[in-house]
């Protein structure tokens, strides 16, 4: 796990809170100490701890990419929070967010970890800092569109 957040992070967002797309930071900078972190973020964990009200808030939910612009162009999954959900996701090449915002007076609570492989601070990678997008203009589902 990260040894920033070695036991994971506690997350919540209130109403009417939203996480924009992104894609997560893949590589480190490199950096001046040889003896600095070569973890390279390849995993994200969120467990969910708690239901929401309404199921129609609060999705995670994962993007694929247009090949030509690299932005989020198609909804490929939605994922509501449920108690006890445990949510894996490679970081790399993965566009994903709460792009709605929650509604209501709900709450959505998750437990986060990252997961790291070891790679060569500064190695050409995807991605030096995390990237966010804005809300896609094709491709919302049903019922999802904004305000």
């Amino acid at each position: 796990p990260s040894q920033e957040h070695p036991f994971g992070s506690y997350k919540q967002a209130l109403s009417p809170g939203h996480l924009a797309l992104h894609q997560d930071a893949s590589m480190f900078a490199k950096r001046s100490n040889p003896n600095q972190d070569r973890r390279v973020p390849r995993v994200n964990a969120l467990l969910c701890i708690g239901d929401l009200k309404d199921n129609t808030t609060g999705h995670l939910e994962i993007w694929g990419a247009d090949p030509e612009t690299g932005q989020p162009n198609e909804l490929v999954a939605s994922v509501a929070p449920r108690k006890n959900r445990l949510l894996l996701f490679d970081t790399i090449d993965n566009i994903h967010g709460m792009p709605w915002p929650l509604r209501g007076d709900e709450s959505r609570r998750h437990l986060q970890w990252y997961f790291h492989a070891v790679g060569e601070p500064g190695t050409p990678g995807p991605l030096a800092e995390t990237v966010h997008f804005d809300r896609p203009r094709a491709g919302w589902p049903a019922g999802r569109r904004p305000p």
